[in-house]
């Protein structure tokens, strides 16, 4: 790895001289705005603070290029938009039109606001300062934890084995989030040494273990393993091997010893429970339990709509019909199935496939970013199992981000090409 690398993921997103302060000012505003997403995702107010940041990052945009901007209609425009025109046709079939054609709106939304920060970001050198304001936003949210529930809190959650409430937002979504900023440190830290942000992995790791979110969990082992994996790969094919057993057997032993720690019996307890639902052993918890029957019932249904599905937005109703109250499937892939069908499910899933298609195409250009993109999708993938997605404004976040880096490697190749 040579110097300009090295520069790409520094934790100074500023060392360019070039950097004006309205760069300063609009890179701030967006690590405000992404905190938003999860900070105030339960908040009243949401859509009209979402509006003015995103208003404040496009009039600091306006004066920085002094009154001109381009947009640049490319691929993430396109297949976001294409979805979100599909939820909203989907209301001409739905059981409840006006339901798909809120989240068709809602996603039209999401989609003028990133493109804001597209405008922006699509133009620098490289998708970093994107990537390093998405970790800075999830240490912010951990900041913002531990100033809301407390130490005293956390602390007395962890020593009796229960989990923190979801009080200002969805505890599994406060988790996974700072599992995000760990993620990207951890890939910052193999890749450059040493991040700043390191010493801020402590309270992550402790305010997953008070959520007592398996999703969070799974998502960090995965995650650690997949950048370790990158990380080390050799072309030698043994000796790759060698490598992969090393660090899985690490990577385990390191698990193996963090599972034997009091702070986590209440995150080790859920696991048994989702385990035993999976292998018919143990007792099975009853979140576990309901989870399981409401994506029984997604895929229940998508067998009886295959096609088109009962629109968009509309599994509350199905599992009000068959459980008696109204929740989301829990389960992207069989939410998507039962609402929209395979061609719902491969409108959003194709977003997936694109960008994996290039990054696995592009792989042998020395691109650490392509890294970690990688990784996160791979990891959002898996979590898909046991979460929705589709209408979450973190998802368009790090959709744009994989796009505005594929871009990024087809420019690369394209000039690897002419200059051959």
């Amino acid at each position: 790895m040579d110097k300009s690398e090295v520069i790409l993921i520094n934790d100074n997103v500023f060392d360019n001289e070039n950097n004006s302060i309205f760069d300063k000012l609009i890179w701030i505003s967006t690590v405000i705005l992404i905190s938003s997403f999860v900070i105030l995702d339960t908040n009243q107010w949401i859509s009209m603070i979402l509006l003015g940041t995103t208003g404040l990052i496009f009039a600091l945009i306006l004066i920085k290029q002094n009154g001109v901007f381009i947009l640049k209609i490319e691929s993430y425009q396109k297949y976001v938009f294409a979805f979100a025109l599909f939820c909203i046709l989907s209301s001409i079939w739905a059981w409840n039109g006006s339901l798909a054609l809120s989240k068709g709106i809602t996603i039209i939304e999401i989609l003028i606001c990133m493109s804001v920060l597209y405008i922006y970001y699509r133009p620098l050198n490289s998708v970093w300062p994107l990537i390093n304001a998405v970790k800075w936003a999830g240490y912010i949210t951990t900041t913002y934890a531990f100033a809301f529930y407390g130490l005293s809190t956390i602390m007395s959650v962890l020593s009796s084995g229960v989990r923190l409430d979801s009080d200002f937002a969805n505890i599994n979504g406060i988790a996974m989030f700072s599992v995000m900023a760990v993620l990207i440190t951890i890939f910052q830290v193999l890749y450059n040494r040493f991040s700043f942000s390191l010493i801020l992995v402590i309270p992550s790791i402790i305010l997953v273990a008070a959520s007592g979110s398996r999703k969070a969990l799974v998502m960090t082992i995965i995650g650690i393993l997949l950048i370790a994996l990158q990380r080390y790969s050799s072309k030698y094919f043994w000796k790759q091997i060698l490598k992969w057993i090393v660090i899985c057997t690490l990577i385990v032993f390191v698990v193996f010893l963090f599972s034997k720690l009091s702070i986590f019996s209440g995150i080790n307890e859920r696991m048994e429970g989702l385990f035993a639902l999976i292998t018919g052993r143990g007792i099975v918890d009853s979140s576990a339990m309901k989870r399981n029957e409401y994506i029984n019932i997604g895929f229940q249904q998508f067998l009886k709509t295959p096609l088109l599905g009962i629109g968009i937005g509309n599994s509350g109703l199905l599992l009000l019909k068959e459980v008696g109250y109204a929740t989301y499937i829990h389960n992207n892939y069989a939410e998507l199935l039962a609402t929209g069908g395979i061609i719902g499910t491969l409108f959003f899933y194709v977003i997936y496939g694109y960008n994996l298609k290039y990054l696995w195409k592009y792989r042998m250009q020395n691109d650490p970013m392509r890294v970690i993109c990688l990784v996160l999708i791979i990891v959002l993938l898996v979590l898909e199992w046991g979460m929705v997605s589709y209408y979450s404004k973190l998802t368009y976040l790090y959709f744009m981000i994989f796009f505005i880096e594929v871009e990024k490697l087809k420019e690369q190749g394209n000039a690897m090409e002419k200059n051959a």
